[in-house]
């Protein structure tokens, strides 16, 4: 009679190459990294969501490339931000698309922001009433600089920033609720018969409009991120170009964020706080600035070490040394009610209270993009945006986890290969108990990339073989199967996914190596056919 039995193994494939040196995937996760769920965009138009041991647990595909951000909502939903097909006016960041899907890869809604005078890029916020802010590029003509206090002449104009925040509704629509804009703002000291003339070392709540540096980039001031503190309610964002970060009043109508009273601080629209560049508004020169094209700036969430101050990534700190490296530092901003403490009209406070530099400097750099979280244990998480370089570090800057991504312009590679476009913008971890996790599979399959390591976190916890009176099988299984049997009749293997799909047929006799070089880390079933009567199931 033939018998049958199954054996359920977990494979933990490692090709040895021992002289090879790894290249993706989890290089370290230790017992003091932060256990959460990872988040980050890819520069093609995937997103994957991994756990502290680089095993996949979701993956969305969105409608188009977007090298921008993604976030999960509270109920589960993924909001990304994405590439409109064929914008008028386009620089780096640009998106012109938001898309909303569930944690089915549904499209539920989607966003068209951009014509020829308006453009979304960079980033976006959803509100804790399910209200969305975001940056927003609109053009003004050589004409409305000149009316505005331009000295340059600007042949292709100057693009503002313009904060936007939505309503969703339906499928694709949207109400605007709000808005801000920099050119409501603006302040020259060169014309005296244009009405927003003043003395701009004593009005620091303004943005000089002469503080461009190319008349023939119409971007300016180049905001790359964007964040809300629901307390205080205001925005901060972050000016590349300008090397500084700026507060803004939220709690304002749409007529007060266009005028310079009004709002909980009493300033309408006006910066009410600023940090890194103070030259912008004449009171230091290059030998004061502190940040060089920043991004990511943020409030540290309540309850979190150092709950309300300001984490930015540094990109280029290493400039005024002439060197090239990057730091990530948490700022004090000095609140009174809803207002900023000024020294000699310099916005507080003179330096960092914390700061993240590598040792040796120069081993961290990103020239762009890039990211910082603090998480509930103190430490902070660290996107090295450029090189795609997640990692986790403690408040005395030890790194604690450690994870490259895997995924190219053309999807996952291979383990020691060197992939092109693994860029990341930003990327977010999340509690374990988040709600947007409630009643989703959160299920980890294999790691992303092809050919992983075994590290810790893929070895399986027991090592006990899986046996029958006459047949044992490695347990779990490193490169090849190794089957020990008693018996001398012929049998057939074949191993099955966990699915039921027939992956591969062998027929041996007696102990036998079965080659696992084509399967990926997972579970899999192994099925043995012999002759003789039917073999229990065995786990």
């Amino acid at each position: 009679m033939k018998r049958t039995f199954l054996i359920i193994i977990v494979f933990s494939l490692l090709t040895a190459r021992a002289t090879t040196q790894q290249t993706i995937g989890l290089f370290l996760d230790t017992d003091e990294s932060y256990d959460g769920f990872t988040l980050f965009p890819t520069s093609s138009d995937e997103v994957f969501l991994i756990n502290n041991c680089g095993q996949l647990i979701r993956k969305w595909q969105v409608g188009n490339i977007g090298f921008g951000p993604a976030m999960i909502l509270e109920n589960g939903d993924l909001l990304k931000a994405v590439r409109a097909e064929n914008p008028q006016f386009f620089a780096g960041g640009g998106q012109g698309v938001m898309e909303r899907y569930n944690w089915d890869n549904e499209l539920l809604w989607r966003l068209e922001y951009h014509d020829n005078f308006k453009l979304f890029h960079h980033d976006m916020c959803v509100l804790p009433n399910g209200n969305i802010i975001f940056l927003a590029w609109e053009r003004k003509t050589p004409e409305e600089c000149i009316e505005a206090g331009t000295v340059e002449d600007v042949p292709a104009g100057l693009w503002t920033e313009t904060i936007i925040e939505i309503k969703p509704i339906g499928n694709n629509g949207y109400d605007i609720v709000w808005r801000w804009d920099v050119w409501d703002h603006l302040i020259q000291d060169t014309n005296d018969n244009i009405p927003n003339y003043g003395i701009i070392a004593e009005n620091p709540h303004r943005f000089n409009v002469n503080m461009f540096t190319n008349g023939t980039d119409p971007d300016w001031l180049h905001f790359n991120s964007i964040d809300y503190n629901e307390d205080l309610d205001q925005i901060i964002v972050s000016s590349r170009s300008l090397n500084e970060l700026f507060i803004i009043d939220h709690s304002t109508s749409i007529e007060e964020a266009a005028s310079q009273s009004g709002g909980n601080a009493g300033r309408g629209g006006d910066i009410l706080w600023r940090w890194g560049n103070p030259a912008n508004y004449n009171q230091g020169t290059f030998v004061d600035q502190q940040l060089f094209g920043q991004h990511n700036a943020q409030w540290i969430k309540p309850g979190l070490s150092g709950e309300g101050h300001v984490l930015v990534f540094n990109n280029n700190a290493g400039i005024p040394e002439n060197e090239f490296y990057s730091t990530v530092v948490e700022l004090v901003p000095p609140l009174t009610d809803f207002n900023y403490e000024l020294s000699e009209n310099k916005f507080l406070p003179l330096a960092p209270s914390w700061e993240y530099t590598a040792n040796p400097a120069s081993t961290f750099y990103a020239q762009r993009i890039s990211s910082a979280q603090r998480l509930p244990n103190g430490n902070t998480l660290i996107n090295e945006g450029t090189r795609g370089r997640f990692f986790e570090v403690n408040e005395e800057g030890n790194k604690m986890w450690e994870y490259v991504n895997p995924v190219g312009l053309f999807g996952p590679v291979e383990q020691f290969n060197n992939p092109n476009g693994i860029s990341v913008f930003s990327i977010h971890k999340y509690d374990r108990d988040y709600s947007g996790f409630d009643n989703n599979d959160m299920g980890a399959t294999d790691p992303i990339e092809i050919n992983p390591l075994e590290t810790e976190c893929l070895t399986v916890s027991t090592i006990t073989p899986s046996k029958h009176n006459q047949f044992t099988i490695s347990n779990p299984v490193i490169n090849d199967i190794h089957i020990f049997t008693s018996s001398t009749e012929k049998y057939v293997l074949e191993i099955y996914s966990m699915q039921g799909i027939l992956l591969s047929k062998h027929t041996r006799q007696g102990d036998a190596v079965i080659p696992t070089s084509d399967l990926n880390v997972g579970a899999y079933v192994i099925k043995i056919n012999t002759h003789a009567q039917i073999i229990s199931k065995i786990n």
